[in-house]
């Protein structure tokens, strides 16, 4: 998913941006600027990041550059005309309605729906329920601000009745759907952006937003009385061992936080250091889950970052505490004077808040770039309906043709590379799904795709060579195992390698260096056979 949405996101920016342009300038916006210097300000610990974890942050570090330049583009585009963000908007919200579509189907007609739930519970496309939670919560604000604001409404009464009877449906069915999802993040998200947007649009029409509650209110309690009749497959999920994971989480990220609190960790450190840190403390915390992330955005680039990387993420708080007051103070003005367009600046600012949410309480955009795309949609549609781009014309003509140039460039580049990624990971893929009958493919990769999936790519080498041990008996087959082994677990935590690795020191008659290991993972891994 991840891969595929880059590619699209990579073939919209590049078609858009062959179109040749009149205008001499660019579009530039403060939040668009803040996010520069927060982006810039990130980046100065990356040179004093280790050598074991300079590939993990780099790639973290290109992800977010690309991002920041794709904001730059979204801006350029003209997003914001009337009928444009309308059907921006619509669009957006129908793709999550299909999402919604398929967990109705996860939930009611399994036999029917093409994408399995995962644990017993629907994570539609996502396979996370979290992630999923937190589109539709995003989804209901989207379709609540479509419903309350009278500058989304169609000049035909028949198109209109439609529209509305459409978004009426969607605001019974999403608060449904998080009731069943039962993610606390996307509870909090669709609460939070129901409410404020009631509280601070509410009046442009009172009568539809009364309308509203009501179908949310109904849709809720439906689906609480369903959920308590056990009439669904689905039962009522006990999060207190989650509570307890996340809160002896929140203690050690803020005890290694206070360890280093100006330089940090280092970038692309924290699933090693976080779980090492964990076990090796005067009193050692029991570790329930291999954590990769803190549960939370700031959290994870203080930990790493120090004292930039906090700075970085207290700029793009102000930003945003800054374009909301813009927006409201626009959306008065607008008000003031019986603009159709009033409210649409603050509604869409509100909309950002599920996903913001999400990033704070869960695994934020690393698990799907549909919803980084799709903050740095709606971001970039708030801050041109509040009033705050302008227009630079640099003083050398050729700065705006570079500017499209480079993102033609990047565009190119980017579908060219995930192109490349994606058919690696089809052929690893399907070397891992075959038990690694067939290693001989794993060469046949282009040493592009070996290196655009580096990673996976040597695990998997690694395993194959594991299994051709056990026909030629080859010693320097281990032997080349052992190595990579013991290099991998200096950067990652993986429960399979420490077991493999273990084995491999055994036969090898390193009895010492294998204990040393198998005590190491029984402190990680306290409840696996393999480490007792």
């Amino acid at each position: 998913m991840n891969i595929l949405t880059v590619f699209v996101l990579s073939t919209l920016l590049l078609f858009a941006f062959l179109k040749r342009l009149r205008s001499h300038h660019l579009t530039l916006t403060p939040g668009g600027m803040l996010l520069l210097l927060a982006t810039l300000l990130a980046l100065l610990p990356l040179p004093f990041t280790d050598a074991q974890f300079a590939d993990k942050a780099s790639l973290r570090m290109a992800a977010v550059a690309t991002a920041v330049l794709c904001y730059f583009a979204l801006l350029q585009l003209p997003l914001t005309a009337p009928r444009h963000l309308q059907r921006l908007l619509s669009g957006v919200l129908l793709l999550i309605a299909a999402e919604a579509f398929i967990v109705l189907l996860q939930l009611f007609l399994p036999q029917l729906s093409w994408v399995p739930p995962t644990d017993g519970r629907p994570g539609g496309i996502f396979q996370q329920v979290n992630v999923l939670g937190s589109a539709i919560a995003t989804g209901l604000g989207l379709a609540l601000l479509l419903t309350i604001l009278p500058g989304f409404r169609l000049l035909s009464p028949r198109r209109e009745r439609w529209r509305q009877a459409a978004l009426m449906l969607l605001l019974l069915l999403f608060p449904a759907l998080l009731v069943w999802l039962q993610s606390r993040a996307a509870w909090i998200g669709g609460a939070g952006v129901t409410l404020l947007l009631f509280t601070l649009c509410g009046h442009y029409d009172r009568q539809r937003s009364r309308l509203a509650v009501a179908l949310i209110t109904v849709g809720t309690v439906a689906a609480l009385c369903l959920l308590q009749s056990g009439e669904m497959t689905l039962s009522v999920i006990d999060h207190q061992g989650s509570n307890h994971a996340r809160r002896t989480m929140l203690i050690d990220t803020l005890r290694m936080i206070a360890q280093h609190p100006l330089g940090g960790w280092g970038y692309g450190s924290f699933e090693y250091a976080f779980q090492h840190f964990r076990v090796t403390q005067p009193i050692p915390t029991r570790v329930t889950e291999i954590a990769e992330h803190p549960h939370n955005e700031v959290l994870l680039w203080w930990v790493e970052g120090g004292i930039c990387g906090l700075a970085a993420m207290l700029i793009l708080l102000f930003a945003g505490v800054r374009l909301l007051a813009r927006a409201r103070r626009a959306d008065r003005r607008r008000s003031a004077r019986g603009d159709r367009r009033a409210g649409q600046a603050t509604a869409l600012c509100l909309s950002l808040l599920p996903l913001l949410i999400h990033t704070q309480l869960e695994w934020p955009f690393y698990m799907s770039t549909v919803h980084a795309l799709l903050f740095l949609l709606l971001l970039a549609v708030a801050e041109r309906a509040s009033g705050e781009a302008w227009r630079w014309r640099p003083v050398h003509r050729r700065v705006v043709p570079l500017f499209r140039n480079g993102i033609r460039l990047l565009a190119a580049l980017l579908v060219l590379v995930t192109g490349l990624i994606w058919r690696g990971n089809q052929q690893l893929t399907a070397v891992e799904l075959s038990g690694f009958q067939h290693p001989a493919a794993l060469q046949q990769l282009s040493p592009a795709e070996r290196w655009l999936n580096q990673d996976r790519w040597q695990y998997d080498r690694h395993v194959a060579l594991l299994l051709a041990f056990n026909d030629s008996r080859d010693p320097r087959l281990l032997e080349e195992y052992r190595r990579w082994a013991s290099g991998y677990l200096r950067y990652r935590v993986d429960h399979n390698v420490y077991a493999s690795l273990i084995l491999v020191l055994q036969y090898q008659g390193k009895q010492q260096e294998a204990g040393r290991y198998r005590q190491m993972a029984h402190l990680l891994y306290p409840k696996d056979a393999r480490f007792f």
